[in-house]
């Protein structure tokens, strides 16, 4: 965020030359192999551009899992101005189409995932009643369904508050990530979680199926009676 007064958010983007997430990236790898820690008991969690960085970063570093509340998907869909900053501070004002096509993975989750052919673990919570549903969360949906890898990674967790694009209080915020640290490090708690997760699955399905029977039952029921 140095590089400009005008950038009031930065999303890691760096510049032509640096991408400054990527050296983090690095740093923090290089630093937890120090350490002898394990990419798989890496937790990212951030909210909003702290949760697009979460979600680059465990894309980078393969193994490590991401938790994110009301986060930015696609930087151009946050905010017009700060995109048009970083297009003019990060990139000197290049092309737009230049700055899609050679750094549009910086920009935008679904081109990372592109680029590196992986989609971490990904814990989504989003807010209803935040603008992140419609601009963020229902694009990232409509992405993911044309990769073709690892989609099964990804939870999201639709609720509602009058908060807005605010996230979770604290209390609520702590109780997710010391839950889901505690996961990363207990492997059969990991396990009966994905369990848990294909049985709602087929609960829903079959219960779609049903409703659907239900729904053309009526449909016949109704032309005979006319």
């Amino acid at each position: 965020m140095y590089l400009a007064e005008d950038i009031r958010l930065g999303w890691g983007i760096g510049t032509e030359d640096i991408y400054y997430l990527e050296v983090i990236g690095d740093i923090i790898s290089r630093f937890v192999k120090n350490i002898k820690i394990k990419n798989e008991n890496i937790l990212f969690y951030g909210y909003s551009g702290g949760g697009f960085t979460s979600i680059q970063l465990a894309t980078m570093i393969k193994g490590s899992f991401s938790l994110v509340n009301n986060c930015q998907m696609f930087v151009k869909n946050y905010n017009q101005g700060f995109y048009e900053d970083i297009l003019r501070y990060c990139f000197n004002n290049l092309d737009e189409d230049i700055v899609l096509e050679k750094y549009g993975y910086r920009l935008n989750v679904i081109e990372m995932f592109k680029k590196e052919k992986y989609i971490p673990p990904i814990i989504y919570y989003v807010n209803s009643g935040s603008r992140e549903l419609i601009n963020q969360c229902i694009p990232f949906i409509k992405g993911l369904k044309n990769l073709e890898y690892n989609r099964d990674n990804v939870e999201i967790i639709i609720y509602y508050n009058e908060r807005g694009h605010s996230p979770l209080n604290n209390e609520s915020s702590k109780y997710l990530i010391r839950s889901n640290s505690e996961i990363l490090l207990d492997e059969n708690a990991r396990f009966n979680q994905v369990l848990q997760l294909k049985k709602l699955e087929r609960d829903n399905l079959k219960l779609s199926t049903i409703l659907d029977k239900k729904k053309s039952n009526i449909n016949i029921q109704q032309k005979k009676n006319k």
